[in-house]
């Protein structure tokens, strides 16, 4: 069967076709679905299909993305429901558009067919949930749920935003508001880019009204409704882990995503000596693709991504 690549993407067009040219197989498809505000043009999507030569591109409709808001849930969706009405797909893969794989398309098809019944997350630790005040997403509704102290760059704009959320939260906190309780779910909390089989795929759009209801309202809600919708419905024991390695964050990260977070909230590459053998590290550890890149701060990471991908 083939498998289905859904691709969030914003701008950095050539970046993404760089991308897309690395997925390129005979059984992937590929789903892109834009940030309505990046006002990507019908000509760059062309030049986006005409790097491929074995795969089909298919562009979603195109959503309004803001961080920590359930936008980015509906854009999941909609990749997954787009892909699930075209094609029955053993496994999908959830990426951004600055992302990049650490192996051949080939290799990538191959690990992944083999493991088809499971689904791959990296759960986050209790510690983490309970540091990063997780429960808080939810438990609380949010009047302006995409205003946060990061989509603001003016400094001034962002204290009063930041003041005004804990103000929001303060009086809810004092009304003993929680109004995740009533639906009476086990919350779960797990990296949003993730790879999921068709039988995970299914329970997310059937469940999707439900999903809208429960979250609507909440902030960064994209790392908790996939892992609290399979643990509804059971599928959690099918989380594909290893034993762990000598990772930083001492877990090995069961989306075989190569997330930095220890150096940044993620990191993002660089092409320096170190940067290309911690790549070349988690590559050898298992990890098939990686993020975060940008190649206008570092014009060669194309040629370095090539040899770590063709690296033996």
């Amino acid at each position: 069967m083939k498998q289905a690549y859904l691709i969030i993407a914003h701008n950095k067009i050539e970046q993404l076709k760089f991308l897309v040219s690395l997925l390129d197989y005979e059984k992937h498809d590929i789903y892109i679905l834009f940030d309505k505000k990046s006002r990507v043009t019908e000509d760059e999507k062309s030049q986006i299909e005409s790097v491929v030569k074995k795969s089909t591109i298919y562009f979603t409709k195109e959503i309004p993305i803001y961080w920590g808001d359930y936008s980015l849930v509906e854009a999941e969706l909609e990749l997954i429901t787009s892909a699930m009405k075209n094609n029955a797909y053993s496994m999908y893969h959830l990426l951004s558009g600055v992302d990049l794989p650490l192996d051949t398309a080939e290799n990538i098809y191959k690990f992944f067919d083999e493991r088809k019944e499971y689904n791959f997350l990296t759960m986050v630790s209790e510690e983490l949930y309970k540091n990063n005040k997780v429960y808080e997403r939810v438990a609380f509704k949010y009047l302006v749920p995409y205003l946060s102290s990061r989509s603001v760059n003016n400094k001034i704009l962002r204290k009063i935003v930041s003041i005004y959320r804990k103000f929001e939260i303060g009086i809810q906190r004092r009304l003993k508001v929680d109004v995740f309780r009533k639906f009476n779910l086990d919350l779960k909390y797990a990296s949003n880019w993730c790879s999921l089989n068709n039988k995970a795929v299914q329970v997310l759009v059937e469940e999707r009204k439900f999903i809208e209801k429960v979250f609507k309202q909440t902030i960064v809600n994209d790392e908790l409704f996939i892992p609290t919708i399979l643990e509804k419905n059971n599928l959690l024991k099918s989380v594909y882990s290893l034993k762990p390695t000598n990772d930083q964050p001492t877990d090995f990260q069961g989306n075989l995503r190569y997330i930095n977070w220890w150096d940044g909230e993620p990191y993002t590459w660089t092409t320096s000596e170190n940067d290309i053998e911690q790549l070349i590290y988690a590559k050898r550890e298992g990890h098939l693709f990686s993020r975060k890149f940008d190649f206008d701060k570092y014009p060669d990471t194309k040629n370095k991504i090539i040899e770590i991908i063709n690296y033996e």
